[in-house]
């Protein structure tokens, strides 16, 4: 039930208990008593008069606690690049990288200077630098086409025994191996035929052929000789020729000479 509905008498004991237990007025709605029982002050409130001036600003007030920490900002924007920085100290020594390519051959060098001569070496093997030898010599003669030329077998001048002349004084046979010079010479006859002259080895080939068609002309050439027996003949290879003994010296007409110079070739 509201303090409203309340009746006075009601009110007036509701008062009587306010005052006597110190609680404030809590409605005016029923007019206040002339005379109470006991002495209380009117419960009923005036009109809200106006609002007074402002007091002045009280004192600042203690500074409060701080508060948390507020959320971290955005990053801000890339600050401007700071002067160089002073050279670090020098890095250890780096693992030795892979070999590279041979590069290209330099250029020549000069020549150096003559180095001091070596020990004498020991002896080497004896042996004669001319261990086999044979010259022959020939008078005037007709020799027909594809004929050997005849040589004097008393004029045969010869050192060792490698090399020999058969009975018809045309071939001469080599018995040891070697490297061997052959030489030779004809005188033609006035009024003979061209001549074309050389060397047959083995009875086939013909080698250090060469051609006259008067007077005196010689050639000659190396031979190899790798197997044993080698036969040597002066050939006629061309139509049949005359030679003769110039100023009539015998056995002047023609000659051959074969030489061993080497066993063979140098490695």
């Amino acid at each position: 039930m509201s303090k409203h509905d309340l009746n006075c008498r009601d009110y007036i004991e509701e008062e009587e208990y306010r005052i006597y237990t110190q609680k404030p007025c809590c409605s005016c709605s029923c007019p206040c008593p002339s005379s109470p029982p006991t002495p209380r002050p009117c419960c009923c409130k005036g009109p809200t008069g106006p609002q007074g001036p402002t007091g002045p600003t009280g004192p600042q007030g203690s500074t409060g606690p701080t508060g948390p920490q507020g959320p971290t900002g955005s990053i801000g924007p890339q600050g401007a690049t700071g002067p160089q920085g002073s050279t670090g100290p020098t890095g250890p020594q780096g693992a030795t990288g892979p070999t590279g390519p041979q590069g290209s051959t330099g250029p020549t060098g000069s020549q150096g200077a003559t180095g001091p001569t070596g020990p004498i070496g020991p002896t080497g093997p004896t042996e004669p630098f001319l261990s086999s030898y044979m010259e022959a010599l020939g008078n005037g003669q007709i020799i027909a086409s594809g004929e050997d030329f005849i040589f004097d077998i008393e004029s045969v001048d010869s050192v060792g025994n490698n090399i020999v002349i058969d009975s018809t004084g045309k071939t001469f046979t080599i018995n040891h191996t070697g490297l061997y010079h052959v030489e030779w010479s004809v005188n033609l006859a006035d009024g003979s035929t061209p001549a074309v002259v050389g060397i047959i080895e083995n009875g086939e080939g013909a080698s250090g052929a060469t051609s006259s068609t008067a007077g005196s002309f010689s050639s000659g050439t190396l031979i190899q000789v790798d197997t044993v027996p080698f036969t040597i003949t002066l050939h006629n290879y061309d139509s049949e020729i005359a030679i003769e003994n110039p100023f009539q010296w015998a056995n002047s007409a023609s000659s051959i000479r074969i030489v061993r110079f080497a066993d063979g070739p140098s490695s």
